[in-house]
């Protein structure tokens, strides 16, 4: 039973990041119409979620090895909500990146 728990609630985790990842794919034109980005603009924040997806990879791959995958694990979520929470929140274009950067 405790298997069937763990993967669910790594499905759950799991289908709200590929949501958020694809969601923001889909709205990128009305994000960027609203807070009125160049198209530069717009497209560094793609590249600033790529990046942080590249660097949280690398990084946390070290964290988990030294403090445990169920630890690292559970402050990845935690901080994934929590960023991906202060991501309704944008309304300019520095503040775009930060989520981007972090909540990947």
């Amino acid at each position: 039973a405790r298997r069937w728990i763990a993967f669910a609630f790594l499905m759950f985790a799991e289908f709200f990041y590929g949501w958020s990842w694809n969601t923001v794919d889909v709205l990128r034109p009305q994000i960027r119409e609203s807070l009125g980005l160049s198209l530069s603009q717009a497209v560094s924040s793609y590249t600033a979620q790529s990046l942080g997806a590249l660097v949280g990879a690398v990084v946390l791959s070290q964290v988990a090895d030294r403090f445990g995958r169920r630890r690292t694990l559970f402050f990845v979520i935690a901080g994934y909500a929590i960023f991906g929470g202060l991501g309704t929140l944008v309304n300019s274009y520095p503040l775009l990146l930060v989520p981007g950067i972090t909540d990947r």
